[in-house]
């Protein structure tokens, strides 16, 4: 927990046996301009990442992984994944009130569970020259996704599920958002 800011360079928790979480809570004070900034985060449970309102700014500068349960990311203005991004069951980002923005080449994948990037978002900006492709593995398992728009001239958006894709709209036009 933290009143204001969150720096992390990397999480490892990697012990067999065990499912620890890391819950990382910013901005607990009151609802100011925060951020919160994280290197790499391993981990064999689950990860939940809560801001406090719609100024914050979480960004993920590496690559973000459960192999025990879920990826939960909540209350910001704006999340950048910088890196891959793997729950071994669902992964949920919401009430974002900017954007989801995705560099080149970032991929978001479920392994056993839900894609959820539609509860309260404002919109996913593929923000780099390149592919994402996100997938929900499973035979019930489902991506579910708001606004999708471009900033940058991205070369293809993989959508993958085991059962239904729902999204809102999906405009590549290099333009990104207005």
């Amino acid at each position: 927990n933290a009143g204001l800011n969150v720096t992390v360079a990397t999480i490892t928790l990697d012990n067999v046996g065990s499912t620890p979480v890391v819950d990382i809570n910013f901005d607990t004070d009151a609802d100011g301009a925060a951020t919160l900034t994280s290197g790499a985060i391993l981990t064999l449970g689950s990860l939940t990442a809560d801001g406090q309102g719609t100024n914050d700014t979480m960004t993920f500068t590496s690559t973000v992984e459960t192999q025990g349960t879920t990826i939960a990311i909540n209350q910001a203005n704006q999340v950048n994944f910088q890196g891959d991004v793997t729950a071994e069951t669902s992964l949920t980002v919401s009430n974002i009130n900017t954007e989801i923005d995705l560099a080149a080449g970032v991929d978001l994948t479920a392994q056993a569970g839900n894609v959820d990037l539609n509860n309260t978002v404002a919109q996913i900006d593929l923000s780099g020259a390149g592919t994402n492709v996100i997938t929900a593995t499973g035979a019930a398992a489902e991506v579910q996704l708001d606004d999708v728009v471009d900033s940058a001239n991205i070369t293809e958006l993989e959508i993958n599920a085991g059962l239904n894709i729902s999204v809102a709209t999906i405009t590549l036009n290099d333009v990104g958002s207005t």
